[in-house]
């Protein structure tokens, strides 16, 4: 990764705020951007429509090596096999990616909590992590990027410029999700989301295969007492300084 081509990366547990983060920082200094987590949403609704398990990481991995095609910002070839699903994202940081898969709009269902934990349940599958790297890399284009996730700066990215790790208690993080869901119109119950974020953080920290770890160059944000603005303000002068380091040069 060229230095005029910078990479930012933003992992942590769920819930931790990366998503927010990655947006506001990618329109403040016009990057593109990446929501891993969206991919592993796609590919637990195709194995779910072709009637996948989700912890059948050969059948998974062999369905998006061979039956689904993505285009981003680019619109689908509609000559496309039939049998194939064409995976259409149109992402900018002005609003969450725009998704359809063979043309139904599916940004509102992929971001529903039965995705979420499918999602969690597929991404545990080394097959199906090592079919969606080079995707995930994709979108490494200038100006820059801004990328999302739990092994963006350990795995994915491992050379990127600005590596960047959230925290923040699990009761703290059930409870931002908690607001965010009531704020969506649904009717979240508290207890269950926290039980639930315990749960994806053991799975996250203990899959055998890039397991949610901090990159050792990566600086630590606790968000725990910070504010969406405030942690806005800590991260983008890191960035900042990081980046005006690499100008420098």
């Amino acid at each position: 990764m060229a230095s005029d081509n910078p990479v930012i990366t933003i992992d942590g547990p769920a819930a931790s705020g990366k998503g927010t983060l990655a947006t506001r920082l990618s329109k403040k200094f016009g990057f593109h951007i990446l929501d891993s987590g969206l991919l592993y949403r796609i590919a637990a609704f195709v194995a779910t429509q072709d009637g996948i398990s989700m912890s059948d990481g050969d059948a998974i991995a062999e369905l998006l090596d061979e039956r689904v095609q993505f285009w981003v910002n680019e619109q689908p070839d509609r000559s496309a096999n039939l049998d194939s699903y064409r995976v259409y994202i149109h992402k900018s940081f002005e609003q969450p990616a725009y998704v359809t898969v063979n043309d139904h709009n599916l940004s509102a269902t992929l971001r529903n909590e039965h995705f979420s934990k499918s999602a969690s349940i597929v991404a545990e599958e080394p097959q199906v992590r090592e079919k969606l790297i080079p995707i995930q890399r994709s979108f490494s284009q200038p100006p820059g990027l801004v990328a999302d996730g739990r092994d963006m700066g350990s795995v994915v990215f491992q050379d990127a410029q600005v590596k960047i790790f959230l925290e923040a208690p699990a009761n703290i993080r059930a409870r931002r999700r908690y607001e965010q869901l009531l704020s969506a119109g649904e009717s979240p119950n508290l207890a269950d989301i926290e039980d639930e974020l315990v749960r994806r953080d053991e799975r996250d920290r203990t899959r055998t295969v890039a397991p949610l770890v901090k990159a050792a160059d990566a600086k630590v944000i606790d968000t725990t007492e910070l504010s969406i603005e405030a942690t806005v303000k800590v991260a983008g002068e890191y960035v900042e300084q990081k980046l005006s380091g690499l100008s420098s040069r």
